[in-house]
Protein backbone atom coordinates (compact mmCIF):
# COMPACT_ATOMS: atom_id res chain seq x y z
CA UNK A 1 0.00 0.00 0.00
CA UNK A 2 1.25 3.49 -0.81
CA UNK A 3 0.02 6.78 0.76
CA UNK A 4 0.81 9.85 -1.42
CA UNK A 5 2.92 12.40 0.80
CA UNK A 6 2.46 15.25 -2.02
CA UNK A 7 -1.65 15.09 -3.35
CA UNK A 8 -2.55 16.80 -6.66
CA UNK A 9 -5.21 19.06 -6.62
CA UNK A 10 -7.32 19.10 -9.43
CA UNK A 11 -9.21 21.86 -10.38
CA UNK A 12 -12.21 21.71 -12.66
CA UNK A 13 -12.09 24.46 -15.61
CA UNK A 14 -16.09 24.66 -15.02
CA UNK A 15 -16.67 24.77 -11.30
CA UNK A 16 -20.20 24.46 -9.88
CA UNK A 17 -21.67 27.54 -8.87
CA UNK A 18 -23.79 28.24 -5.66
CA UNK A 19 -26.86 29.84 -6.25
CA UNK A 20 -26.62 32.20 -3.47
CA UNK A 21 -22.77 32.90 -3.58
CA UNK A 22 -20.83 35.35 -5.28
CA UNK A 23 -18.11 33.98 -7.39
CA UNK A 24 -14.67 35.42 -9.34
CA UNK A 25 -13.01 33.27 -11.32
CA UNK A 26 -8.86 32.69 -12.50
CA UNK A 27 -8.69 34.30 -15.57
CA UNK A 28 -7.78 32.33 -18.33
CA UNK A 29 -5.18 32.00 -19.80
CA UNK A 30 -3.03 33.01 -16.67
CA UNK A 31 0.06 34.26 -17.85
CA UNK A 32 -1.65 35.70 -21.14
CA UNK A 33 -0.43 37.60 -24.23
CA UNK A 34 -2.35 39.74 -25.73
CA UNK A 35 -6.08 39.07 -23.95
CA UNK A 36 -7.63 37.59 -21.09
CA UNK A 37 -11.36 36.21 -20.17
CA UNK A 38 -12.12 36.94 -16.63
CA UNK A 39 -15.78 35.01 -15.13
CA UNK A 40 -17.54 35.92 -12.36
CA UNK A 41 -21.46 35.37 -11.14
CA UNK A 42 -23.46 37.37 -9.15
CA UNK A 43 -26.76 36.07 -7.64
CA UNK A 44 -28.55 38.91 -8.06
CA UNK A 45 -29.56 41.75 -9.64
CA UNK A 46 -26.81 44.65 -8.55
CA UNK A 47 -24.91 46.87 -10.15
CA UNK A 48 -21.13 45.47 -10.70
CA UNK A 49 -17.60 46.72 -11.40
CA UNK A 50 -14.76 44.63 -12.24
CA UNK A 51 -11.76 47.12 -12.12
CA UNK A 52 -7.69 46.66 -13.02
CA UNK A 53 -5.20 47.73 -11.22
CA UNK A 54 -1.39 47.31 -11.54
CA UNK A 55 1.23 46.27 -8.99
CA UNK A 56 1.42 49.64 -7.20
CA UNK A 57 -2.44 49.91 -6.55
CA UNK A 58 -3.29 52.34 -9.15
CA UNK A 59 -6.42 51.86 -11.24
CA UNK A 60 -6.14 51.02 -14.83
CA UNK A 61 -8.93 49.71 -16.25
CA UNK A 62 -12.91 50.01 -15.41
CA UNK A 63 -14.16 46.99 -17.50
CA UNK A 64 -17.47 47.14 -16.05
CA UNK A 65 -19.50 49.42 -14.56
CA UNK A 66 -23.69 48.64 -14.64
CA UNK A 67 -26.69 47.29 -13.27
CA UNK A 68 -26.59 43.52 -14.07
CA UNK A 69 -29.16 40.69 -13.52
CA UNK A 70 -27.88 37.43 -11.52
CA UNK A 71 -26.13 35.26 -13.82
CA UNK A 72 -22.22 34.30 -15.08
CA UNK A 73 -20.59 36.44 -17.09
CA UNK A 74 -17.59 36.51 -18.87
CA UNK A 75 -15.55 39.95 -19.79
CA UNK A 76 -11.99 40.01 -22.28
CA UNK A 77 -9.72 42.51 -21.28
CA UNK A 78 -7.24 43.07 -23.96
CA UNK A 79 -4.03 44.67 -21.97
CA UNK A 80 -4.95 48.04 -22.22
CA UNK A 81 -5.92 50.76 -19.82
CA UNK A 82 -8.95 53.56 -19.99
CA UNK A 83 -6.64 55.45 -22.42
CA UNK A 84 -6.55 52.73 -24.91
CA UNK A 85 -2.59 52.12 -24.74
CA UNK A 86 -1.24 49.10 -24.06
CA UNK A 87 -0.05 48.49 -20.75
CA UNK A 88 3.19 47.35 -19.71
CA UNK A 89 4.51 43.67 -18.75
CA UNK A 90 4.08 42.65 -14.95
CA UNK A 91 1.74 41.48 -12.32
CA UNK A 92 -2.12 43.21 -12.07
CA UNK A 93 -4.82 42.60 -9.81
CA UNK A 94 -8.39 42.20 -11.02
CA UNK A 95 -11.19 43.06 -8.33
CA UNK A 96 -14.79 42.23 -8.50
CA UNK A 97 -17.05 44.88 -6.95
CA UNK A 98 -20.48 44.62 -5.72
CA UNK A 99 -22.62 47.95 -4.57
CA UNK A 100 -19.46 49.34 -3.33
CA UNK A 101 -18.02 46.66 -1.92
CA UNK A 102 -15.39 44.43 -3.61
CA UNK A 103 -16.11 40.79 -3.36
CA UNK A 104 -13.31 39.35 -4.18
CA UNK A 105 -9.71 40.01 -5.76
CA UNK A 106 -7.50 37.92 -8.13
CA UNK A 107 -4.15 38.30 -9.65
CA UNK A 108 -2.58 37.82 -13.03
CA UNK A 109 0.45 38.64 -15.61
CA UNK A 110 0.64 39.96 -18.49
CA UNK A 111 3.47 38.63 -20.34
CA UNK A 112 4.74 39.87 -23.77
CA UNK A 113 7.30 38.31 -25.81
CA UNK A 114 10.10 40.05 -27.22
CA UNK A 115 11.93 39.35 -30.45
CA UNK A 116 15.56 38.69 -30.53
CA UNK A 117 17.76 37.97 -33.24
CA UNK A 118 20.16 35.36 -33.16
CA UNK A 119 23.64 36.54 -33.33
CA UNK A 120 25.05 33.39 -35.48
CA UNK A 121 26.21 34.26 -39.30
CA UNK A 122 24.34 31.55 -40.96
CA UNK A 123 20.56 32.45 -38.51
CA UNK A 124 20.73 35.96 -38.74
CA UNK A 125 17.46 35.79 -41.43
CA UNK A 126 15.95 33.95 -38.29
CA UNK A 127 14.09 35.68 -34.95
CA UNK A 128 14.23 33.82 -31.96
CA UNK A 129 11.68 34.34 -29.15
CA UNK A 130 11.94 34.65 -25.45
CA UNK A 131 9.19 35.16 -22.96
CA UNK A 132 9.58 37.19 -20.34
CA UNK A 133 7.83 35.57 -17.05
CA UNK A 134 6.35 37.33 -14.41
Amino acid sequence: MYKSTNPTEILDPNPTISANKYRLFQNFPNPFNPSTTIRYYIPLRQRVSLLIYNVSGQLGRILVNELRSKGEYAEVWKGRDEQGRVVSNGIYFYSLKVDRKIIDTKKWCLSNKIAIYNTTAQNRHRKDWIKINC
